[in-house]
């Protein structure tokens, strides 16, 4: 399952969810329509893709600062 939200007019920042136990498994940033301003990007296109991450491994620990 994916819920997304588009700001900007061109970003479309998506978060995906497992459809069965609602965990979280990752994001992605795409472009939903061309756009053009200096600074922070030049130019972007329809379809390219920004960003993106997904969760490689979860768990409960004991305390802080550890890992599963």
């Amino acid at each position: 399952m994916t819920l997304y939200r588009v700001h900007e007019g061109y970003l479309r920042d998506e978060i995906f969810v497992d459809p069965e136990t609602y965990e979280y498994l990752g994001y992605r940033t795409i472009v939903v329509r061309d756009f053009e301003q200096p600074g922070a990007y030049d130019s972007v296109k329809k379809g390219q893709l920004l960003g993106w991450g997904s969760v490689i491994a979860s768990g409960v620990v004991d305390r802080p600062g550890l890992r599963p």
